[in-house]
């Protein structure tokens, strides 16, 4: 059974990995929806929901994805369900020329982030992937229950040079 912690902690991790391909395309992000479901082959009482979260304005800042991906993931979610797939998707893409702006009186105006992802990324494309994370992804691998199980993964040997088999003679 999926907890909602183990659940933020999927959809922490699904958002950083979609900041980074965005990133990576130069793009940014409108609106982010997350979704989460049963199985539909099993017994039992079925789950299925999805939201849409929009942002307050386009963003590739992975610390603003992952909060709205939370967000998302707080309003759908119901205990007692043995949800198996949860998910995010990036929706209304627009490119970095796109600035969007608005009158507030409440909110301080949001400093430049982009020196700061910038070294994450950095950080990142140097040292591995998931070096430096935001924190609501978890701490290591081996602690991710919800992560995906591979152990009948065809092998990648077309498309993965270290998976290539050696013929030695």
């Amino acid at each position: 059974m999926a907890d909602l912690p183990s659940m933020l902690e999927a959809v922490g991790a699904f958002a950083t990995r979609a900041a980074d391909k965005l990133c990576k395309q130069d793009d940014r992000a409108s609106q982010i929806q997350v979704c989460a479901h049963t199985s539909p082959h099993r017994e039992g009482s079925r789950f299925s929901r999805s939201i849409l979260v929009p942002l307050v304005r386009p963003t590739a800042d992975t610390r603003l994805l992952v909060e709205a991906a939370a967000a998302g993931m707080r309003t759908i979610y119901f205990p007692g369900f043995n949800l198996i797939k949860a998910g995010v998707i990036l929706m209304d893409m627009v490119g970095p020329n796109v600035h969007q702006d608005e009158l507030t009186f409440d909110d301080p105006p949001a400093r430049d982030l982009d020196p700061l992802m910038s070294a994450l990324d950095g950080l990142n494309a140097r040292y591995g992937k998931g070096t430096v994370h935001v924190a609501s992804t978890g701490q290591t691998r081996a602690n991710q229950d919800w992560s995906m199980r591979q152990g009948r993964r065809t092998p990648r040997y077309t498309t993965e040079w270290s998976e290539l088999p050696i013929a030695r003679a």
